[in-house]
């Protein structure tokens, strides 16, 4: 039967120990009945849960973000080295270009040389095998 509060009569077993515990937590509480008291402590244990995932959810956020941090700082070192040795590359081969005073040129949408073809042909092999070398690890 519901009460005019929308509270329900209901009648549970409990344990000795804690019987005690909600009288106690009753009387340390001024609560004037163990419905309350029980109320106060399941009130109480939501909080608690509510607060443990919220802190669970940041120490799992912080952890992935300090991983992706240096993963990240892996993929950067790894990035700018290769940035610096295409730079590299493009000052050699515009040096060639201006000692042999080569002008207009083909690019290689209209015209691929062999030695192009040979070299994109090793690199895709290249990066193949680092990816197989990663997997395996």
């Amino acid at each position: 039967m519901i009460n005019k509060n929308n509270k329900k009569e209901v009648k549970h077993y409990l344990n000795k120990e804690d019987l005690v515990y909600v009288i106690n937590f009753q009387k340390e509480n001024h609560l004037s009945s163990r419905g309350k008291a029980i109320e106060k402590i399941i009130a109480e244990h939501k909080q608690f849960n509510k607060n443990y995932q919220e802190k669970l959810i940041n120490i799992l956020g912080k952890s992935i973000a300090e991983n992706l941090k240096e993963n990240f700082k892996t993929l950067e070192k790894r990035t700018s080295y290769s940035d610096f040795n295409l730079q590299v590359i493009i000052e050699i081969l515009n040096a060639m270009c201006l000692k042999n005073n080569i002008g207009k040129i083909r690019n290689s949408n209209e015209f691929k040389s062999e030695a192009l073809e040979i070299s994109e042909k090793y690199v895709k092999e290249k990066i193949i095998t680092s990816r197989v070398k990663k997997l395996d690890e």
